[in-house]
C-alpha cells in the first residue's frame, strides 16, 4: 500500500488541490456555526426545565439516600450544557448535613433534550459540610471497631457516587467541613479544596485541607468500588504539633512547647480489615518544662509504619534527635546522637508499646522496653532492659544536671567508677498510676568494678561487684565483694524488704577488717570518739563473719544480728593500760550477748585464754560470765598493777603466778568469783566469793601448803556480819606469797572460830570456837601498824572469854582481859584495859575538814556492864593527862564515866560525866595549891604565855544540857591567884602597855618582849555562865604599875574588858591632857582607863575617856591597895598630845 503526501506531489498539482480543501473547510465551519446558532435558539424551547429539576432532585436524593433541596435551579446550554443550584441543602440522616451556596453541574446534552439528567461533573463553591460518622460496631467491652467504622463510611460514600454517576467529577472549592463522631477529637472546621473523580472501578480524590492545627495538608486518595481497597497519602506543612498533642490528650500541656513542623502519612486499606500506613514527621525543636526542670530537643525526626487489622493495631516508629538538653535550676546536660525505636500494638483487649532500641548518646548506649495494657481494665505491665551502663558517665550526668542538690553532690558525686550490666526491670499493676509501685516491680542487674567514696565512713571502696535482684518488694544483693580501704568484703548477701515496715530480713557475708583504719573512722564521730578515748591505738586485722542481720529501719533499736570476729595478732593500746595483744579464738556478737571462745590475751609478761559471755551488754543490766584458762602473771604485770593502784610494795606477790578462774560472773547486782592461784613456792589459794551492793560473801578462801592449811570465810549483809577461820596459818606460808617479805613479818594463827554479829540487834551476837595467836605482826602486811603480841580467845556461843589480848597499835600497847556475855537483857561486858600510856594522835586520823556524817542513833546502848581503864598517860594534841584511872558503867539508857585520878599540866581534875538520851551531866573540880606557874602556863598555852611564880587554883564547875549546847551550859566559880613571879610574855598586858596614854604615865618604858617585869600579886575571881566567863575582879600589883579589870571573855575567846592602869612610882611632874582620877595622901596619883576587845589571845586595846572609870574599878584599887584616903574626883584639863 502506498501513501501520498503533499510533499511528494509536484508543485503544479499541489496548488489546485489545496484550494479545494480550504473551500470545503470554510464551508463546513460556517455550516456548523449556523447549526449551532439554530440549536441555541431552538434548544431552550425543547428542554423541559421542570422535568429536569424533578429528575435532578430524584437523582441526587437517591444517590445520597437522603434529601437534597435548593432554592433555585438554572439550566444553561452555553457554553456547555450545565445547571446552577443556588441555596442547596443536603440532609442524610445520621451522616451528613450540608449547605451549599452555589453548585454547578455539567449536564450531558442528549439526555437533557429528552428530559433526563446525566451529570458529568459537579463543582461546589463554598460548601459548609457537617459529617456525622455512624456509630461503629462494638465488641463486648464496648470498644469502637475502627475498621468497621471506616468500611461503613466508605461504602456509603462509594454507593452514593456510583448511584450518582460512575464517571462523574466532584470539585469542592473553599469548602468548610466539620467531622463529628465517636472518639473523633473536636478538630473544628476544616478548609477543604477537593477534586473527586469517579469511574467504574472506584473513586480518586486529591486536594488540600487546612485547619487551625496545620497550615496546609495535600491529600491524594483512591478507593476501589469492588472491594473497597484504598490508598491514600497526605503531607502536611506548618503542622502545629503543640495544639495537635493537646487535642489528642484532651488537656492543655503548658509545660510542653512544640513548634510548627511537617508530617506525612501514606495508608493502604485491603478492603476487609487491614489498614497499613507509613508516616513521618519533622519538628525543628521541642521543649518540656516542669517547675525548674526542662527538656529541649533539636531536629526531632519521627518515621514509622502502622497497621490496623481486625480490631488490632500495630505500629513501628523511629525517632532521632540531633541533640537533647536536660536542664534544671540553671544547670544543663547535653546529650548528642539520640535515637529511639519502638513499636505499638493494640488488640481487642490489649495495647502494647515497645521500645525496641534506644540510645542516649554515650550515657545510655542501648536500652529496650515495653509497656503493655491488658484487658478491658487496661492493666499495665512494663519492662526495661539495658545491656550496659557506665556509672562514671551517670555520675557526670547527675552532677551536671543536679550537682547543686546536697543529696546528689554528697552521694552521687562520690561514685568513682563501675559498670552495670544485664539491667532488667519489670513492673505490673492494675493501673498506670500505681505501675511503678511496690510490690509490682521486679528487676535485676550485675555490678562490676564499682568504686566510690563511702558516706560517713569517708573511705574509698573499689573492686565492688554484686548481683542485685528485686522481686516481691524485696531487694536481694548476692555475692557482693569489694575492697573498703584496707578491708575486704567477700560473698556478702543482703535481703532488703522495701515495703512498710522497710527492713533487712537476711544478711550474711565475710570481711577482713583493717582495725587501725576503722578506729580512725570511728573517731571522726564526736560521740563515738569520746567513748573511744581510752583506745589510743589499734592495729592488725580481724576476720569477721556475718551470720545474720535483721533490721527494721523505723525501729533501729530492734536490730538483730549475729557476727563472729576472729582477731589476728591485734595490738590494742589503751590510755590507762599497757599494750595488749589479742589473737586467736572468736568473739561472737548478737543483740543479746557477746560470746568469747578461747581468746588469747597477752599484756606485758601476762597471758591468759578467756572464754565466756556478756549478756545484755548494751544495757546497764549487763551480765558477764567468763572463765580464764592458762593464765600466767609475771613480775612486770604485777609491778604495773601495784604502781597503778598505789598498793604497798610489801604486799606485792611473788611471781610468776599461775591462775585459772572457773567462774567470773559480774552484773550490776553481783560479782561472783571462783578462782585458783598457785604461788611459786607451792602455796595454793582457792577463792570463792560473791560481792553485792549491800553484801560481801567470801564463801571460801583456802590457803594450803606444806605448813599451813587454813580456810577463811567472811560475810556481810546489811547489818549482819559473819566471819570464820579454821585450821592453821603460819608466817612462813604468808612469806612465801610475797615477793619481798618484810623481816618483821611473824606470827602464827590457829583455831576454829565462827562469829555472827548483827549491828541492828547486837544482843543476838553469837560466836563459837577458839583462837590462839602468837606474835602476829599484821603491820607488815596491812596499812595499819598492828601487832598482836598474844591472843587467847574462847567462845561458847553465849560468851567470849578474853583470857588475854595484848596488842600494839602504832606503838601503843594495851592488854584486855574480861568477858562479853549474852544475857536475856542483852550483851554484858566485864573488862579491864591496861596500858602504860596511849598517844591518841598516833591512833586517830587527822581531823577531817569536810562535813562529818550524821551520827547514827546511839540509844539504847548495844551492851551493858563495866569497863575499868588504867593508863600511865593519855596524850592528845600536845596535852598530856597523867595517871588516868577511870571506870565506865554502861546501861541501856545511861552511861556513867567516873575519873577518879587525872592530872593535866599538874592540875588535878577528877570529874564525872553521866549521859542519857536527853542530856549530858558533868561535874569537874579543879584544884592546885602552891604549884609552879611557869610549867602550867607553858603546858596549857604552848608557850603563848611566859610567866613564873607560884599559884593557887580552885574551881567547881558543872554543866548539864544536850551535846550541842553543852559548852554554853557550863557554870560555876573560879578563883586564881599567883605571887612573886616575873611576866615575860603576855599578849594582853603587852598590848595594854603599848598604848601611848599608858606610856605617858609610867616613869620608864616597860617592854615585855625585851626585859619583862616582876609582879607581887595577880588575882582573878569570876564565874562561868551563859556561855562565857565573867571576870568579877582582876588585879595585878607590881612596882611598875597596877591593873584593875572587869568584863567578860567568851568560850570563843572574844573579850570585852575595862582595864584601869595606874603607875605606882612618885611623880612630881603634872601630866596634862591625861584623864586624872584624883590624888592620894602623900602625893599625886594618876590612872588611865583602856578598853580591851577581840580575841583575848591578842586583843585590841584602846584608851577610854574619864567617864569609863567606874566605881567598881576604883573600888578594886581601894580594896586591894588599902589606900589611906578616898580617891578624889578627877581634875579638869585637856588630854596631852600623843
Amino acid at each position: 500500500m502506498q501513501s501520498f503526501t503533499m510533499d511528494a506531489m509536484p508543485p503544479a498539482r499541489r496548488r489546485p488541490r489545496f484550494h479545494r480543501v480550504l473551500r470545503w473547510s470554510i464551508g463546513l465551519a460556517a455550516g456548523a456555526l449556523v447549526l449551532l446558532a439554530a440549536v441555541l435558539l431552538v434548544a431552550p424551547q425543547l428542554v423541559d426545565v421542570p422535568a429536569v429539576q424533578r429528575g435532578l432532585e430524584r437523582r441526587l436524593s437517591s444517590a445520597v439516600r437522603g434529601e437534597v433541596t435548593w432554592e433555585a435551579l438554572e439550566v444553561r446550554l452555553l457554553p456547555v450544557p450545565h445547571g446552577v443550584l443556588h441555596g442547596a441543602r443536603v440532609a442524610i440522616p445520621g451522616a451528613l448535613e450540608a449547605s451549599i451556596e452555589r453548585a454547578e453541574l455539567e449536564l450531558r446534552l442528549r439526555p437533557l433534550l429528552r428530559g433526563e439528567v446525566e451529570i458529568s461533573a459537579f463543582r461546589v463553591a463554598r460548601p459548609a459540610l457537617r459529617l456525622q460518622l455512624p456509630a461503629a460496631q462494638k465488641g463486648s467491652a464496648e470498644r469502637v471497631d475502627a475498621a468497621a467504622t471506616y468500611r461503613a463510611t466508605l461504602r456509603t460514600a462509594l454507593d452514593a457516587a456510583q448511584r450518582f454517576r460512575p464517571d462523574a467529577e466532584l470539585v469542592l472549592d473553599e469548602g468548610r467541613l466539620e467531622v463529628l463522631g465517636p472518639q473523633v477529637p473536636p478538630i473544628g472546621p476544616l478548609e477543604v479544596a477537593l477534586r473527586v473523580r469517579t469511574d467504574r472501578e472506584g473513586v480518586a480524590a486529591q486536594g488540600t485541607v487546612a485547619s487551625r492545627y496545620w497550615e496546609r495538608a495535600r491529600l491524594e486518595a483512591r478507593v476501589e468500588s469492588a472491594d473497597l481497597r484504598a490508598h491514600a497519602s497526605a503531607e502536611a506543612t506548618g503542622a502545629r504539633a503543640q495544639q495537635i498533642l493537646e487535642l489528642v490528650l484532651g488537656q492543655p500541656m503548658p509545660a510542653l512547647r512544640l513548634p510548627t513542623g511537617s508530617a506525612r502519612v501514606e495508608a493502604r486499606f485491603d478492603g476487609q480489615a487491614t489498614i497499613d500506613a507509613t508516616f513521618g514527621a519533622e519538628v525543628p525543636s521541642l521543649s518540656l518544662r516542669r517547675e525548674d526542670m526542662r527538656l529541649e530537643a533539636v531536629r526531632a525526626n519521627v518515621s514509622g509504619t502502622a497497621r490496623l487489622s481486625g480490631g488490632h493495631a500495630q505500629s513501628t516508629a523511629t525517632a532521632t534527635l540531633a541533640s537533647l538538653r536536660l536542664g534544671r535550676a540553671g544547670r544543663a546536660l547535653d546529650i548528642a546522637n539520640v535515637r529511639l525505636e519502638g513499636t505499638a500494638k493494640a488488640g481487642a483487649d490489649d495495647i502494647e508499646l515497645a521500645l525496641t532500641g534506644a540510645r542516649l548518646g554515650e550515657l545510655i548506649p542501648s536500652a529496650r522496653g515495653t509497656l503493655r495494657l491488658a484487658g478491658a481494665e487496661r492493666a499495665p505491665t512494663a519492662r526495661l532492659e539495658m545491656d550496659a551502663l557506665e556509672l562514671a558517665r551517670v555520675r557526670e550526668a547527675a552532677l551536671a544536671l543536679a550537682g547543686d542538690l546536697p543529696a546528689v553532690r554528697d552521694y552521687v558525686g562520690r561514685v568513682r567508677a563501675g559498670r552495670i550490666s544485664a539491667l532488667r526491670v519489670s513492673a505490673r499493676s492494675k493501673s498506670l498510676d500505681t505501675l511503678f509501685r511496690l510490690p509490682g516491680i521486679e528487676g535485676s542487674l550485675d555490678l562490676r568494678g564499682g568504686a566510690m567514696r563511702v558516706p560517713f565512713l569517708e573511705m574509698d571502696t573499689r573492686d565492688v561487684s554484686a548481683r542485685l535482684q528485686l522481686a516481691g518488694s524485696t531487694l536481694r544483693v548476692r555475692a557482693a565483694n569489694g575492697q573498703l580501704g584496707a578491708s575486704r568484703l567477700a560473698q556478702a548477701n543482703v535481703d532488703i524488704v522495701l515495703r512498710k515496715p522497710m527492713r533487712l530480713e537476711a544478711s550474711t557475708g565475710k570481711a577482713t577488717l583493717a582495725l587501725e583504719e576503722w578506729l580512725a573512722w570511728l573517731r571522726t564521730n564526736e560521740k563515738i570518739a569520746q567513748a573511744l578515748q581510752p583506745i589510743q591505738a589499734l592495729s592488725s586485722s580481724a576476720d569477721a563473719t556475718l551470720h545474720a542481720l535483721r533490721l527494721r529501719f523505723d525501729a533501729p533499736a530492734e536490730i538483730v544480728y549475729d557476727v563472729s570476729v576472729a582477731p589476728r595478732e591485734v595490738r590494742v593500746q589503751l590510755r590507762d593500760l599497757p599494750a595488749a595483744i589479742v589473737d586467736g579464738g572468736t568473739l561472737r556478737v548478737t543483740p543479746e550477748a557477746l560470746t568469747l571462745e578461747r581468746m588469747s590475751v597477752k599484756s606485758l609478761d601476762a597471758a591468759a585464754r578467756v572464754s565466756g559471755t556478756v549478756d545484755e551488754y548494751r544495757a546497764s543490766t549487763r551480765r558477764i560470765e567468763v572463765r580464764v584458762e592458762e593464765a600466767v602473771v609475771d613480775a612486770r604485770a604485777v609491778d604495773w598493777v601495784w604502781q597503778r593502784a598505789g598498793l604497798p610494795q610489801r604486799l606485792r606477790p611473788a611471781t610468776p603466778l599461775r591462775a585459772q578462774a572457773q567462774r567470773i560472773r559480774w552484773s550490776a547486782e553481783v560479782l561472783d568469783l571462783a578462782a585458783r592461784v598457785r604461788f611459786p613456792a607451792g602455796l595454793r589459794a582457792d577463792a570463792a566469793l560473791e560481792i553485792r551492793k549491800d553484801a560481801l560473801h567470801v564463801r571460801r578462801l583456802a590457803l594450803e601448803d606444806a605448813e599451813s592449811d587454813a580456810v577463811l570465810g567472811l560475810s556481810r549483809r546489811g547489818p549482819i556480819f559473819e566471819a570464820s577461820f579454821s585450821g592453821k596459818l603460819t608466817d612462813r606460808s604468808v612469806v612465801s606469797m610475797l615477793a619481798e617479805p618484810p623481816a618483821a613479818l611473824s606470827g602464827n594463827v590457829r583455831g576454829d572460830l565462827q562469829v555472827h554479829f548483827d549491828r541492828s540487834r547486837p544482843e543476838e551476837t553469837t560466836a563459837r570456837g577458839n583462837l590462839d595467836v602468837d606474835d602476829l605482826n599484821l603491820g607488815a602486811v596491812l596499812p595499819v601498824p598492828v601487832r598482836v603480841e598474844r591472843a587467847d580467845l574462847d567462845v561458847d556461843g553465849q560468851s567470849l572469854q578474853v583470857r588475854e589480848l595484848t596488842a600494839h597499835w602504832a606503838g601503843q600497847k594495851a592488854t584486855v582481859r574480861g568477858e562479853i556475855a549474852r544475857r536475856p537483857s542483852g550483851l554484858v561486858v566485864q573488862a579491864e584495859v591496861e596500858s602504860p600510856g596511849v598517844d591518841l594522835d598516833a591512833l586517830l586520823p587527822a581531823q577531817a575538814t569536810e562535813k562529818a556524817a550524821a551520827p547514827r542513833a546511839l540509844w539504847p546502848l548495844p551492851l551493858t556492864g563495866t569497863v575499868d581503864v588504867r593508863a600511865g598517860y593519855v596524850k592528845r594534841q600536845g596535852l598530856r593527862v597523867e595517871s588516868l584511872r577511870a571506870s565506865l558503867a554502861l546501861q541501856q539508857q545511861r552511861a556513867d564515866l567516873k575519873v577518879t585520878e587525872a592530872a593535866l599540866c599538874g592540875i588535878a581534875f577528877p570529874f564525872s560525866v553521866s549521859a542519857t538520851p536527853e542530856a549530858l551531866d558533868a561535874n569537874v573540880r579543879l584544884s592546885a595549891k602552891d604549884q609552879e606557874l611557869e610549867r602550867v602556863a607553858h603546858c596549857l598555852t604552848d608557850r603563848g604565855i611566859l610567866i613564873s611564880g607560884r599559884f593557887d587554883l580552885e574551881a567547881d564547875l558543872r554543866a548539864r544540857g544536850r551535846p550541842g549546847d553543852f559548852a554554853r551550859a557550863l557554870q560555876g566559880p573560879v578563883q586564881f591567884s599567883a605571887r612573886n613571879g616575873e611576866i615575860r610574855k603576855f599578849a594582853l598586858i603587852g598590848n595594854i602597855l603599848s598604848v601611848t596614854n599608858v606610856k605617858g604615865v609610867l616613869d620608864k618604858e616597860v617592854r615585855l618582849d625585851r626585859d619583862g617585869f616582876d609582879y607581887r600579886n595577880i588575882e582573878a575571881k569570876g564565874r562561868f555562865g551563859g556561855g562565857r566567863f565573867t571576870l568579877d575582879q582582876g588585879f595585878l600589883d607590881s612596882d611598875a604599875l597596877g591593873l584593875a579589870a572587869t568584863g567578860t571573855i567568851g568560850l570563843d575567846y572574844q573579850s570585852s574588858l575595862s582595864v584601869l592602869v595606874a603607875p605606882f612610882s612618885r611623880v612630881d611632874r603634872t601630866v596634862r591632857g591625861i584623864p586624872i582620877i584624883g590624888y592620894v595622901i602623900g602625893g599625886a596619883f594618876t590612872s588611865v582607863p583602856v578598853g580591851v576587845s577581840g580575841d583575848i589571845r591578842d586583843p585590841l586595846v584602846v584608851p577610854l575617856g574619864p567617864r569609863a572609870v567606874t566605881n567598881e574599878l576604883l573600888g578594886i584599887f581601894e580594896r586591894t591597895l588599902k589606900l589611906p584616903a578616898k580617891l578624889v574626883a578627877p581634875l579638869e584639863g585637856n588630854p596631852a598630845p600623843q
